[in-house]
């Protein structure tokens, strides 16, 4: 926990790179909506429904017979030799006819690998639009980023966040993407200053391979998309009973039976005071509105000469847990000075010894509920001048984290055969350098402790997704998934073991500051809401909150700032968040409505009579009205009660809008 510096998505690193390389400037960006399964869900009636108006400036399906001369392939050249690949139309698509994007970026030269393959529209007619949807099949490789761009009058090229399927969407189906175009994440030529200029003239897709440090990654395959479409971004939206038409476009809602969701929602604290604080800190973790708590259970504390156990400490804190209604997470972690040999883990001697203490532990607590985690951020590492850096030094090392997981659960289970046991949480990206540059990208890290064995008997892999955008973790997860079926694994569960969102940089600005302000604070807690909401919906078992409690009350430094509770145990706006959305969804997630305008999300919860819908958006603001009959509340964010006025603007900077119907 600590040794947040680490967290940098591999998004950020790529769109960094593509600045550097092809000149162009960054701007403030909108990301892209994150793709992930969420069961097989089905159509339910629902009595309310979501329809805007539907206003079109241009679209093409590829059923017409010159659709597909139209489109050209454009390969990159720019950056190196050039991509290989071609366009085709693809029939027996549901939608139709559909356009085929080959690609390899296999060839490389003395500049590297081609860093895209694109397929590209001259518009006959230029066209005004602030919005670029297309649908897209999800069955992206791990190693692939889509983006769309387009070109204006005076030749400047804007360029949107990469593309995957929003998080409503199951996983290898069809969704439709959407970019607004007002929000850029790059653009560059013509008159290059981020502000569309006259009509859009030019319309790409373009496929591009995974980017870091250590070299563009030579991707090859196909993507499949249809229904490319430009138009402008509805001012308004309705919930009511009407049903689309005469110039409407409407949202289905999708049934989702998603249980039990305050038990999946954990926060990580720690606990090392008397007894009398450890309550405290459970009373309110209860109070919040949380289900368990994760904490660590260290080796070297617990172990102080050879073979000798004391687990006193987390017995109490057990103890006092399950009378007060909650689980608890244990985190099996970190060296024993009494056993190091060389390298971290490297020797078999240090292995047994971690899994004897390891077994210790499940034997301790057979029985109570208890659920375990091999290690912490165990791909993060380095040793500094500046000091330790990381939780595996002086490097991470796959294949003896691997052998660690293989002897660990054997232990584990020759006591206990129904303790659950996870991975420890792996970090987006991780370093083992000490100027905190990303150097592998986690997939990578994922591949050897799978090629040595180490998901063979745990019950989930542990994930630590400290992203800056909430519904960007649906896109990671669905890679995840996608590679753990792959491996083998099509069933193992991930867990998002931690993250979290410091008050002093909630949006990853630097530096860091003003964590105490009523302003940072609020915007704390807009994105924790979003954030479990995004869990929920993602089916996630586990959704762990970090912090509790605020480490510190330096308002500049960011390890601080992430609790819900300041250092005297005064309660932050992110605790009001927490304690709304556990009373909205305390019974049961019941739908989501895919397919709204761009940015936008919503969530059907039940409770008995009534029925909660949760909605907000992701950038900007848009108007939405609401039938008012059977309308009996609607709050913020943080709980606070709202005039039943059937017209709210949402906007990103607020949150989410709870609106309860009986």
């Amino acid at each position: 926990m600590k040794a947040h510096s680490l967290r940098i998505s591999s998004a950020v690193i790529f769109s960094a790179l593509l600045c550097a390389c092809n000149g162009g400037s960054e701007t403030t960006a909108a990301p892209a909506p994150p793709a992930s399964g969420v069961g097989t869900p089905s159509p339910v009636n629902t009595g309310l429904q979501f329809s805007w108006s539907a206003t079109t400036s241009w679209h093409e399906d590829f059923e017409g017979p010159t659709a597909l001369s139209e489109w050209r392939f454009n390969a990159g050249t720019e950056f190196g030799p050039g991509a290989q690949g071609k366009l085709s139309g693809v029939n027996g698509q549901p939608s139709g006819n559909a356009l085929e994007l080959a690609y390899s970026t296999e060839v490389c030269d003395a500049k590297g690998c081609p860093v895209y393959a694109a397929a590209v529209h001259t518009l006959k007619k230029p066209v005004v639009a602030d919005t670029l949807r297309f649908k897209l099949k999800n069955a992206l490789p791990r190693e692939v980023r889509v983006y769309a761009s387009v070109k204006d009058s005076s030749g400047q090229t804007f360029q949107y966040r990469p593309e995957r399927c929003p998080f409503e969407t199951s996983q290898d189906t069809w969704c439709t993407l959407e970019s607004d175009l007002r929000m850029p994440s790059l653009h560059w030529g013509g008159a290059n200053d981020g502000v569309m200029r006259g009509e859009i003239t030019e319309v790409s897709v373009l496929v591009q391979p995974l980017v870091g440090v250590r070299g563009r990654v030579p991707i090859q395959g196909t993507a499949v998309f249809d229904d490319v479409t430009l138009a402008n971004a509805p001012s308004t939206v309705s919930l009511n009973r009407t049903a689309a038409g005469n110039g409407l476009a409407s949202a289905t809602w999708r049934d989702l039976k998603i249980e039990n969701t305050t038990a999946r929602l954990g926060v990580a604290s720690a606990f090392k005071g008397h007894r009398t604080d450890s309550q405290r800190r459970l009373q309110k973790a209860k109070e919040a509105g949380f289900g368990f708590v994760r904490t660590d259970v260290f080796w070297s504390h617990v172990e102080t000469q050879r073979g000798t156990y004391d687990f006193s400490a987390a017995d109490q804190l057990l103890e006092d847990a399950r009378a007060m209604g909650l689980k608890v997470l244990f985190i099996l972690d970190y060296e024993n000075p009494l056993y190091r040999d060389g390298v971290l883990m490297s020797t078999e001697g240090e292995r047994n010894a971690f899994a004897a203490y390891a077994a210790a532990a499940a034997a301790r607590f057979k029985g109570r509920g208890v659920r375990y985690e091999i290690w912490n951020e165990q791909n993060s590492g380095a040793v500094c001048p500046t000091g330790n850096e990381g939780f595996w030094r002086p490097s991470p090392n796959a294949q003896h984290y691997a052998s660690l997981v293989a002897a660990t659960t054997q232990a584990i289970r020759q006591v206990d055969a129904s303790a659950e046991v996870t991975l420890g949480g792996i970090t987006a990206s991780f370093t083992s350098s000490c100027d905190q540059t990303p150097t592998l990208f986690s997939f990578q890290y994922l591949d050897g402790v799978a090629g040595a064995g180490g998901l063979m008997n745990v019950n989930a892999l542990g994930y630590h997704p400290y992203y800056d955008i909430a519904e960007q973790w649906g896109a990671e997860l669905h890679m995840l998934r996608t590679s753990l079926r792959d491996k083998g694994f099509p069933t193992l569960p991930v867990w998002d073991t931690e993250w979290g969102v410091s008050s002093a940089c909630p949006d990853g600005e630097r530096p860091c500051a003003l964590g105490d302000t009523a302003a940072k604070r609020d915007r704390q807690a807009v994105r924790l809401a979003r954030r479990f909401l995004v869990g929920l919906a993602l089916d996630l078992p586990v959704n762990v909150w970090y912090d509790l409690v605020d480490d510190g009350v330096d308002p500049t430094e960011r390890e601080h700032n992430f609790g819900l509770y300041d250092t005297q145990f005064n309660g932050k706006p992110a605790l009001a968040a927490m304690q709304t959305l556990a009373e909205v969804s305390k019974e049961r997630l019941s739908g989501l409505a895919p397919d709204l305008p761009a940015g936008m999300h919503a969530l059907r919860f039940q409770q008995g009579l009534d029925t909660i819908y949760a909605i907000w958006v992701e950038r900007g603001s848009v108007q939405l009205t609401s039938d008012t009959k059977g309308l009996i509340r609607a709050v913020d964010v943080q709980g606070k009660d709202l005039p039943l006025s059937g017209d709210w603007m949402l906007r990103e900077s607020t949150g989410p809008l709870y609106l309860t119907y009986r």
